[in-house]
């Protein structure tokens, strides 16, 4: 008889041919039980090889590959309906090579399932959280940065507790925009901010909050910061816009300081 998996694996993908396969191997090295998980990958389309690499582990019956031109938000929404479990494990992304945790993640989600009705459990590198929950609130946004944050507030709002496991499955993350140069840089930093706008942060809280940090706070990049706050004030609109934060301040502000609703199982 034809079981259902129990966890699903659910991961996005853009051009990163030179870390994906290590990536992968070290999430389905953790896998015993092949007939429990289900990896789910979504694809955007990417032109530097990493589809290619994918189309190879699909093909030994690895993973379920789909292949579809999406912001990040979009990418785990679709490896979402295309998914089984009833417990997904989320925003496990493939420029990051996993220490062998995954056994020891699960075992305390499922400890805590004893004690609480709807939660999320954080671990450095991901986050497991159920399929029920997740359902719930409607999936991801399509929104390319912050998408996760934003899945966490409307989880939050429905009085799930965010817990923080304190583990740390990172064994080594490479970041994807060093060896892209300054366009890439800058358009980034355009998304992030035409994004924040999207989700009803304001132009004051972006230019005097922590997404104007680092090189951006020097004379010059305050420049090019501002020219970049202004083009996705002009353009955020012709995006799908929701009005998460604003409502997500509101909650915490009815709740105190939220902390109720946030578990630190750290020590």
């Amino acid at each position: 008889m034809f079981m259902k998996p129990k966890y699903s694996i659910l991961i996005t993908n853009y051009n990163t041919a030179n870390t994906i396969k290590a990536s992968l191997e070290s999430i389905l090295s953790q896998i015993e039980d092949s007939d429990s998980f289900e990896v789910i990958v979504v694809d955007n389309m990417s032109n530097d090889g990493s589809e290619r690499i994918l189309r190879e582990f699909e093909s030994q019956g690895k993973i379920k590959l789909i292949s579809a031109r999406c912001s990040r938000g979009k990418g785990r929404q679709i490896a979402f309906e295309n998914s089984k479990g009833q417990v997904l494990i989320i925003n496990m992304d493939m420029d990051t090579i996993f220490k062998p945790r995954l056994k020891e993640v699960l075992k305390m989600y499922h400890q805590f399932e004893k004690k609480y009705k709807k939660f999320i459990l954080s671990f450095n590198g991901g986050a497991v959280v159920s399929r029920k929950l997740v359902k719930e609130v409607g999936g991801w946004r399509d929104l390319q940065r912050g998408e996760d944050t934003e899945l966490r507030w409307r989880l939050e709002m429905t009085g799930a507790v965010c817990v923080d496991s304190g583990i740390n499955m990172i064994e080594q993350h490479f970041l994807s925009w060093e060896h892209k140069g300054i366009l890439y840089t800058l358009y980034d930093k355009y998304v992030l901010l035409r994004d924040k706008l999207r989700v009803g942060k304001s132009m004051k809280e972006l230019f005097f909050g922590e997404e104007r940090n680092g090189r951006w706070k020097t004379v010059h990049g305050s420049i090019i910061y501002v020219v970049l706050l202004l083009v996705a004030k002009i353009t955020y609109k012709f995006k799908p816009c929701y009005n998460t934060y604003n409502l997500y301040k509101k909650y915490k502000k009815g709740e105190g300081d939220g902390s109720k609703h946030r578990v630190n199982n750290m020590g």
